[in-house]
């Protein structure tokens, strides 16, 4: 296989685990909306949750040009918090897989965790291109009802990520 052949692999892997993901969130959304989902609160370490997360998206092996980094407040080692294991699973994979997909020349991507006060801050960054500021207008102008889908499950998971009261 050439490096172009593989270079177009990889990109169909990408995206067919970016839509595995957004089929996995409505079906999600949709018990959530017709009250057929309630939350598994577990009590799990914070710094090994996060740390499996990572080491499973990168044993994926299909990130050749990205470079991930783990960052953590040394106060959170042994610290617990009570989560939805597979949502937050979902929620962080998909927000690595996004940067990933829209910077198919390698970016950096950077985790990092901190506490404030009661408040677990989860930062997910990265260095890539970014979004054209055209762009993320059609985006959001567009009466393109996939583009719409794919907002309104950022929102979505977004939303998940307001906790209370988490230590």
């Amino acid at each position: 296989m050439d490096k172009n052949q593989l270079r177009r692999l990889r990109s169909i892997l990408n995206e067919s685990y970016y839509i595995q993901n957004t089929v996995n969130d409505l079906n999600i959304f949709a018990r959530l909306t017709n009250s057929q989902f309630t939350l598994k609160l577990e009590s799990v370490k914070i710094i090994p949750f996060f740390k499996e997360i990572i080491i499973q998206i990168i044993n994926q092996e299909v990130w050749e040009n990205i470079n991930f980094s783990f960052e953590f407040n040394d106060e959170l080692q042994n610290s617990k918090i009570s989560i939805e294991k597979n949502l937050i699973s979902r929620v962080v994979h998909n927000i690595i897989y996004n940067s990933i997909l829209h910077n198919p020349e390698g970016c950096n991507v950077n985790i990092s965790l901190h506490r404030d006060k009661e408040f677990l801050i989860i930062t997910i960054e990265d260095d890539g291109i970014g979004i054209a500021n055209d762009k993320l207008l059609s985006i959001h102008d567009s009466n393109n009802n996939f583009k719409e889908l794919i907002l309104f499950t950022f929102h979505f998971k977004s939303s998940l990520m307001n906790f209370n009261n988490l230590f």
